[in-house]
């Protein structure tokens, strides 16, 4: 992404938002534990943000977009998620999630279209993204119109620079020609091998142009030597 001087401030807001809102939902979990012996759940998190936020909301502080803050919450529940199954499989380092030094911290995400970010592709040219709280960003690089519906996103800030990060949807394309499955397998003593779904196999050889050039390139570089 290309922000404008204003615009990088305003990511960097959100940036630190989501810091300091994963490492409180950390905290939170670890604390209601120690004090209660209960674990929260993603669920039970969302409820207490959204606490939070009207607090926030009725005393004039910054609220990033909820559907962001969501997404945030919901990757310290897959960091305890993958802890309690390492634990369970009896891994001698389970690794317990840990707080996020700000260099560490990648960014934020956005769950659905139209929720908190918009993005608008043009054919041949550079688009840009509508980010909440900071408004038509441009971007650049391979970005195009590929037909597809735009899902989720990622906005992530590395070495001082901002990226975006778009899953797309697109529709069940239908086969125009053909109804059969063939796996294939590139291999060293033969080019490849096939196997289609009715088991038949075949080996394709391998062209081997380096040996069959080799007397070609042995008189070449004889003569390159008289020369």
């Amino acid at each position: 992404m290309k922000p404008s001087v204003s615009q990088e401030e305003s990511l960097m807001d959100l940036f630190v938002h989501h810091h300091q809102l994963y490492n409180w939902a950390l905290r939170d979990r670890i604390e209601t534990y120690r004090d209660s012996n209960y674990g929260l759940n993603f669920h039970e998190q969302c409820k207490i943000n959204t606490l939070w936020r009207n607090n926030r909301k009725a005393h004039g502080i910054f609220n990033a977009n909820a559907q962001s803050e969501q997404v945030t919450l919901k990757r310290v529940a897959l960091a305890f998620d993958g802890f309690f199954r390492r634990l369970k499989k009896g891994d001698k380092k389970a690794g317990f999630p840990r707080f996020k030094p700000f260099q560490r911290f990648k960014g934020w995400g956005y769950k659905a279209h139209g929720d908190g970010w918009k993005l608008n592709l043009k054919e041949k040219k550079h688009g840009a993204v509508y980010l909440a709280d900071v408004g038509i960003v441009k971007i650049r690089g391979k970005a195009r119109n590929t037909g597809g519906k735009p899902k989720t996103a990622e906005i992530n800030r590395k070495n001082g620079e901002w990226f975006i990060s778009v899953s797309m949807e697109y529709d069940t394309i239908e086969r125009n020609c053909g109804t059969k499955a063939v796996g294939l397998d590139w291999g060293v003593s033969h080019y490849f091998s096939t196997i289609d779904q009715d088991g038949n196999f075949e080996q394709v050889e391998n062209p081997r142009y380096l040996r069959n050039s080799k007397e070609r390139l042995t008189s070449l570089q004889r003569d390159l030597a008289l020369a």
